[in-house]
């Protein structure tokens, strides 16, 4: 039997993830807005605020009236080795003083098998509180159009996960 994916390969695979998730390099300091951001964000027309730490944020219209925040990272990092530079574009859909629950988790990492682009994360603050976001990290020169669709879908599937959860409007 022939199969395309196998324990060999899933373990090369793994290999070859954390090597990767090793080899980023920060481009931007921290602080510093970079401006190939805010020319796409304004050629696109979508108003946005600049945050202390030199991020983009966008308010995201949602239906029923309801809205998310949105947030684009001046920071890049740059696959070392390659020319491959990333931005991260994330929404935060719930905080949790604990550990999120099992169905939570698991109804997020299928989610993050479906989508095209994004997937969930767990982030642990200095506060020990547990912040779940949806995020992309895309090349860090996307054109306007790309931004702006790529800002909307991270902010519609944060704020459909928000409303699941807690049928809140809170981020």
């Amino acid at each position: 039997m022939n199969r395309p994916f196998s324990l060999k390969n899933l373990s090369l695979v793994v290999a070859t993830s954390s090597i990767l998730l090793c080899s980023f390099s920060p481009i931007a300091n921290a602080g510093e807005t970079d401006a190939r951001v805010k020319a796409a964000l304004e050629k696109a027309g979508i108003k946005y605020e600049i945050t202390s730490d030199g991020d983009f944020k966008v308010l995201v219209t949602c239906p029923n009236d309801r809205t998310q925040v949105v947030l684009i990272d001046s920071n890049t990092n740059k696959i070392n080795g390659t020319t491959v530079e990333l931005r991260e574009v994330y929404a935060l859909a719930y905080k949790s003083s604990g550990l999120l629950s099992a169905e939570l988790s698991d109804k997020m990492m299928r989610q993050s098998h479906e989508k095209k682009i994004g997937s969930w994360e767990v982030i642990r603050t200095s506060s020990n509180n547990n912040l779940a976001i949806f995020t992309a990290k895309v090349d860090a020169k996307l054109d306007e159009n790309s931004l702006a669709k790529i800002i909307n879908s991270i902010g519609l599937v944060a704020d459909n996960m928000e409303k699941e959860i807690s049928n809140k409007d809170e981020y």
